[in-house]
């Protein structure tokens, strides 16, 4: 019980913390400060797959993380305004069939899925302050990655609303 409590307090916290960052940023905005930085640009570093269920694909390179709205614990990146943003991702295996299948995610809802062995796509998404956009590799899928970086999953702030 304590525990659940815990996780509980830990996620509110997590919440408060982004609604103030966002909050934050605005303010700054408002008093005509510069327009926010935020971008980030990583790389899976390693094979992943297949497995049994969808899966959120955890980038743990970190190329560029500024404003440090994307997380490699979780994969996830997090907007900090109400704005337009670009994202692209790569995807690649070895295997010589088509058997990857990647899907850029806003929230809980699809917005764009791959199915190949290799290729470079991207999208322009509007966001508000809280909007998680993530890739999920499929279910019995794999891509491949090593030294040499294949996939790849980079965003940033067009501009903001």
């Amino acid at each position: 019980m304590m525990e659940a409590n815990q996780q509980s307090y830990k996620s509110q916290v997590e919440e408060l913390s982004k609604k103030n960052q966002a909050l934050e940023v605005q303010l700054n905005a408002l008093a005509g400060k510069s327009a926010p930085k935020i971008a980030f640009a990583v790389a899976l570093g390693a094979t992943l797959g297949p497995i049994s269920k969808d899966t959120t694909v955890k980038y743990r390179r970190i190329f560029s993380n500024i404003n440090n709205n994307y997380n490699s614990s979780t994969g996830i990146f997090t907007a900090p305004i109400r704005g337009v943003y670009y994202f692209t991702f790569t995807m690649f295996n070895i295997y010589g069939r088509a058997n990857s299948v990647l899907v850029l995610m806003k929230n809980n809802d699809q917005m764009m899925a791959t199915w190949d062995t290799k290729g470079n796509y991207g999208v322009v998404l509007q966001l508000e302050p809280g909007d998680a956009v993530f890739v999920r590799l499929l279910a019995n899928r794999v891509i491949y990655d090593d030294a040499n970086n294949y996939n790849t999953f980079r965003g940033f702030l067009l501009f903001t609303l």
